[in-house]
């Protein structure tokens, strides 16, 4: 598969900070990397979980971060290819189903969606691959795969993983699965 033009990376609810800026540089795209965020690129930190989540809902929360991939998305060119983590990747899953934005979209790639649980009655129109965690601790997960795997375009993964995986600050860290979606993505998307 040829490389996109841009990569657009949609953060989680911890925003862009120097974790996020780490994994770009170990997947060694040689396409161009655009991070969108809740927090409009400013560093913030929080002292867990809880003090971020409640700074992404004062911030508009997954509706103001998916109008946000949107608006980008609006002013491209050229397609791209969209990567999102939890919050991110369930906006990335919203903007899939948006047909004023299907042409400019590549593909998809969607690290433990969770919030999509929310919009089962979406159906992507660009190829996308959702990589779930093997539980959720606030959902039944089983039942949001089953709804989304059968889907046109709609790759399913789930990892014997903890939601957070691919974040280094969180302890839900895994080292292995991250080296190996950096390595994938590295061949993937990092030549033309």
């Amino acid at each position: 598969m040829a490389s996109a033009s841009q990569i657009i990376i949609v953060s989680d609810i911890f925003g862009h900070n120097d974790y996020l800026k780490q994994l770009i540089a170990d997947c060694r795209f040689s396409s161009t990397v655009t991070i969108i965020d809740p927090y409009d690129g400013h560093c913030l930190k929080f002292d867990g979980q809880a003090d971020a989540y409640e700074c992404f809902t004062h911030n508009g929360g997954l509706d103001a971060l998916t109008c946000k991939v949107k608006m980008l998305i609006s002013t491209l060119s050229h397609p791209c290819f969209l990567i999102g983590f939890s919050a991110g990747a369930s906006a990335i899953w919203r903007v899939l189903a948006d047909s004023e934005h299907a042409d400019m979209i590549e593909g998809g790639l969607c690290f433990y969606p969770g919030q999509i649980r929310y919009h089962l009655d979406l159906t992507p129109l660009s190829p996308v691959e959702l990589i779930f965690p093997s539980h959720e601790a606030h959902f039944e997960l089983q039942p949001v795969i089953e709804s989304v795997r059968l889907l046109p375009h709609t790759l399913c993964q789930q990892l014997d993983a903890q939601h957070g995986f691919m974040n280094r600050q969180l302890v839900e860290f895994d080292q292995g699965i991250y080296n190996e979606f950096c390595q994938n993505l590295s061949q993937k998307k990092g030549s033309d």
